[in-house]
């Protein structure tokens, strides 16, 4: 799998992870991803991929958590997030500023 900082896109990651989890540790779901982030249901996760849910600041934490990510790689997700969901063009400079930088 390719590493966070390859993508501009949250959802992809995420798809990129799914897949990637799956092949390489059969006992892998959705199921087994929310209970490692805290998730309350496992059907968040295909929400949020099939772009039918944003995550809040209070998932883009439990995501990370879920995902393992580091202190530097939880940041950068929770920046990707953010400049995927933002809607004004301002928005997305500022967040696209803090990815490049």
């Amino acid at each position: 799998m390719q590493s966070i900082y390859d993508y501009h896109n949250y959802r992809e990651y995420l798809r990129d992870y799914y897949l990637s989890q799956k092949k390489s540790h059969p006992y892998f779901t959705l199921r087994y991803f929310a209970k490692q982030a805290g998730l309350a249901s496992h059907t968040h996760y295909t929400l949020v991929l099939d772009g039918k849910r944003n995550l809040s600041a209070r998932s883009i934490r439990k995501f990370s958590q879920g995902l393992g990510l580091k202190s530097r790689e939880a940041d950068y997700f929770e920046s990707l997030v953010h400049f995927t969901q933002a809607e004004s063009s301002n928005d997305k400079s500022h967040y696209l500023d803090k990815l490049t930088s």
